[in-house]
């Protein structure tokens, strides 16, 4: 709970935290980082650049916005390692010191787990924790089907992270998902990003567990594979896993990886004729997720546009 401070020094009630992603600032950021990020994919041979390219501009976005309506700086987690010790400048509040919240960055079930992202609000001259977000991104852009859009030869994003475990709990919950609706843990609060060929939609995920279980039941959904570290949930296309969960936890002698590891839901189109947003959709529709903004932009417009500015050419045709 969020406490705070007259000017003679007096405790005041506490205040409704404001929901980051319900804000314009947010969203503008997020069209804008999509925009980028599918650019940067076109562009670079390097798998990682759309989603890289993605943190920074969205990043650079939500801090060139900043505003008496919105007074709250974005820090990712290389600006901390820079920063985040620094009590002349952060203070920390309910999580006490950068040293705290880095343990609970890198530890799973809690609100800052996996965060990428953090947000401080400015009161009185320094910077008071407010939140941190996990981001998970997939970026996919066919550089012949932006060139011409009548090409129906898309590349399709396949999976989307929700958040990186660092144990197999998550199988074990999802499994008994009925003795689980009320259970209390949270997997850390998380931006999700879907962009394919111009196309793209933002969900906010708060990291209840219980909701995602509720929803397995409420849908009747089936478990097609079901292992002892892996759970993948169906319902009636056996032939897509539309959520899917570890592997393998770390404390096994097989090296971790995070996709070994990972809640991840499908991000791509399935036999049933079904867009790579569904399962976002269908967990919007559940109460699971919150939809923030979705959109689609010109691929090909874009491109031609970093093209000309890289090549510094002039996009004013008047100019000589």
């Amino acid at each position: 709970m969020l406490y705070y401070t007259s000017n003679k020094g007096e405790k005041m009630e506490p205040q409704k935290k404001l929901k980051l992603q319900n804000h314009k600032v947010i969203k503008t950021a997020i069209k804008k980082a999509c925009k980028a990020s599918s650019v940067m994919r076109a562009t670079s041979d390097v798998p990682a650049a759309g989603g890289i390219e993605f943190e920074i501009v969205l990043q650079k976005e939500i801090n060139k916005s900043r505003n008496k309506d919105f007074p709250f700086y974005a820090f990712l987690n290389r600006d901390l390692e820079m920063h985040g010790d620094s009590k002349e400048l952060i203070d920390w509040l309910e999580l006490v010191s950068y040293e705290n919240y880095k343990k609970k960055q890198k530890t799973s079930w809690n609100n800052q787990s996996n965060a990428d992202i953090v947000f401080f609000k400015e009161v009185n001259g320094k910077l008071h924790f407010y939140d941190a977000w996990s981001l998970k991104t997939t970026v996919s852009l066919d550089l012949q089907a932006a060139l011409n859009p009548n090409n129906k030869l898309k590349k399709k994003t396949s999976a989307l992270d929700l958040v990186n475990l660092k144990d197999d709990k998550m199988s074990r919950l999802l499994r008994d998902s009925k003795d689980n609706i009320k259970v209390e843990k949270v997997a850390g609060r998380c931006l999700l990003v879907i962009c394919n060929n111009g196309n793209f939609s933002s969900y906010f995920w708060d990291g209840k567990v219980s909701n995602l279980c509720k929803m397995i039941v409420d849908k009747k959904m089936k478990i097609c594979s079901d292992t002892k570290k892996q759970i993948c949930f169906s319902n009636d296309d056996y032939s897509t896993s539309l959520i899917n969960c570890s592997k393998r936890a770390t404390d096994t002698d097989a090296k971790p990886t995070s996709f070994g590891r990972s809640l991840q839901i499908c991000a791509a189109p399935t036999t049933k004729g079904r867009k790579a947003n569904f399962m976002a959709e269908e967990m919007v529709d559940s109460g699971v997720l919150d939809k923030v903004v979705s959109g689609n932009f010109n691929c090909k417009a874009e491109l031609t546009k970093s093209f000309k500015e890289r090549l510094n050419i002039s996009i004013n045709k008047e100019e000589k």
